[in-house]
């Protein structure tokens, strides 16, 4: 999602990414890390189980990238060796049941006065063009790609792992889907419909929804917490 430039940095604003921090982008799709280059002197970092979300660095000239495959709940990185990790929407990747492995490997992974956070999707539309990306976050979880996650359970996760200051904010957002990336949408979900029957309906309340009122990215709700130490 490129078009989300401004929607990402204000993510890391509210982080409160520093110019010497060394960052952890977890489950990238290689456009936050390109951000990351450009605030930060470390290299980032960016992590993914899915290597072709690693060759997507390369592809957006993020050379300063070091990217890593590895599962997230398992981080092949030294104990106290990161400022921050974060996570745009990453994590509506993985499984449920990984999270509490992953709060337990952030908080390892920190140095003390590290921060975690990450941002989440809500399914909770305020738009008629909002319905529009739920419609299409539906389609993805029917494929096994997409995965919502409620909030309080992350916020606990984190809590259990020692993390404190554990804090829920809520970002209503308005990003609206670019005609060019709506149009591509599109036609990605017409074929879904096609190739398998069972995604024909979610494909076809997607469409709908997309050519009558376009597409906004869905409200999201980010979840921090710090590893304070002593």
């Amino acid at each position: 999602m490129p078009y989300a430039i401004e929607d990402r940095r204000a993510f890391l604003e509210r982080v409160g990414i520093g110019p010497t921090m060394r960052v952890l982008d977890l489950e990238t799709d290689g456009v936050l890390p390109g951000i990351l280059a450009g605030w930060a002197e470390p290299h980032p970092l960016a992590l993914s189980r899915r290597p072709e979300r690693l060759r997507a660095l390369r592809l957006q000239g993020n050379e300063r990238t070091g990217g890593l495959a590895a599962d997230p709940s398992r981080l092949p990185l030294r104990t106290a060796s990161l400022d921050a990790i974060v996570s745009y929407h990453g994590l509506h990747t993985l499984p449920g049941e990984s999270l509490e492995p992953l709060a337990r490997e952030a908080h390892r992974a920190l140095r003390p006065d590290g921060r975690f956070a990450t941002l989440l999707c809500v399914p909770e539309p305020r738009t008629p063009a909002q319905e529009s990306g739920l419609h299409l976050a539906r389609l993805l979880e029917a494929r096994g790609d997409f995965q919502f996650h409620d909030h309080p359970p992350i916020a606990r996760a984190l809590r259990r792992a020692g993390f404190q200051g554990v804090t829920l904010t809520v970002v209503p957002r308005r990003v609206p889907v670019p005609d060019r990336w709506l149009r591509a949408h599109i036609a990605w979900a017409q074929e879904q419909g096609r190739e398998d029957p069972a995604l024909a309906p979610r494909a076809r309340a997607y469409i709908e929804s997309a050519e009558k009122v376009g597409e906004e990215m869905l409200p999201g709700v980010q979840v921090g917490g710090r590893r304070i130490v002593g």
